[in-house]
């Protein structure tokens, strides 16, 4: 296959996953109305869950197939690509509000959740380029951590969810069957892009080919996170703020814990990967802690349709998109 073929191959199944996302906002919703459970918490846990399959899916495929770089680089590429998504979701909020204005405490929390597990899988690719591999049942300690840390987080917010949504109805047997098959479609794409990027690794530019890390990053990882980008969007236009910002950080949790199933197929531990990684590592912390910090703030007024912060959020996305292009 032709180079045109494989990036229109590319932009086809990034299509697919696109109006596959809308679809399943609108179900999400229509979910939360009937059974009572928040927007925030389905966002958080339900969205972020389905609208990662793709990088669950084509992570375990780059796993299997041996190339390292391109799995971690799309966990990492998809959590920075998740967060510019709070710039689109800005631009699409009523009026002159600032996105973050309204937000709960919650859903801010789940943001600095995602923090420590991103935190988490840094410190075992760190320890693998060191040499430093302790393995459970096959599959690396740090993995075990992340997944545990993860449950703790979940059943910590379902607690608070119950407390706080009084009663809560069984969801409809129609809502659950159309989630699930928005959820297929979702996989389904999600494998098959994930083998079109790593056609597309190999590609030569200036004698250099683009690589794992780089289409991991940047190109996999955005294509993988176009469900959370149409989520989002849609989201906003519902008037259902926590559910969005709720989907970008949850997903950026879900990301994390990708690792784990990964690792069970893979031959090896995809944390046996590139430390350039760690690059990635410090623009998720530094645009996830920045847009919390505004947001405590409750900054209200925007600056020609965006928010003080989506502006540092563009400079950073920028800085890290050209980073791991000129060092690849």
């Amino acid at each position: 296959m032709n180079t045109i073929a494989m990036f229109l191959l590319f932009f086809g199944l990034a299509l697919v996953i696109w109006l596959a996302g809308v679809s399943l906002t609108r179900e999400v919703d229509n979910l939360a109305e009937t059974t009572g459970i928040g927007r925030g918490f389905l966002g958080v846990f339900l969205l972020g869950l389905i609208t990662s399959l793709p990088e669950l899916l084509s992570t375990s495929t780059a796993g299997i197939i041996g190339n390292f770089d391109l799995a971690l680089g799309n966990i990492y590429g998809s959590n920075v690509f998740n967060l510019s998504m709070l710039i689109w979701a800005d631009v699409f909020y009523q009026g002159r509000k600032s996105l973050g204005f309204n937000l709960s405490q919650q859903t801010l929390g789940t943001g600095l959740s995602a923090i420590f597990l991103i935190s988490l899988l840094s410190i075992g690719l760190i320890a693998f380029s060191h040499g430093i591999k302790l393995y459970i049942f096959g599959i690396p300690a740090i993995d075990w951590l992340i997944l545990c840390a993860y449950i703790l987080i979940a059943r910590q917010m379902w607690g608070d969810e119950r407390d706080s949504a009084g009663t809560i109805v069984r969801p409809r047997t129609g809502q659950i069957i159309r989630i699930v098959f928005l959820s297929m479609v979702i996989v389904a794409a999600g494998i098959a892009i994930s083998f079109v990027c790593d056609a597309i690794a190999r590609i030569k530019v200036a004698g250099l080919p683009l690589g794992g890390t780089f289409v991991g990053g940047l190109l996999l990882g955005m294509a993988t996170s176009l469900p959370e980008l149409s989520v989002s969007i849609s989201s906003v236009r519902l008037g259902s703020i926590d559910m969005a910002v709720g989907n970008v950080f949850g997903s950026n949790m879900f990301n994390v814990i990708i690792v784990f199933f990964a690792d069970i197929f893979a031959n090896g531990s995809i944390l046996d990967s590139n430390l350039i990684h760690l690059m990635s590592y410090a623009t998720i912390v530094l645009m996830t802690s920045l847009f919390v910090i505004f947001s405590m703030f409750r900054q209200k007024r925007k600056l020609f349709y965006l928010s003080p912060v989506s502006y540092l959020l563009i400079i950073s996305y920028l800085v890290w998109s050209l980073s791991l292009y000129f060092w690849r």
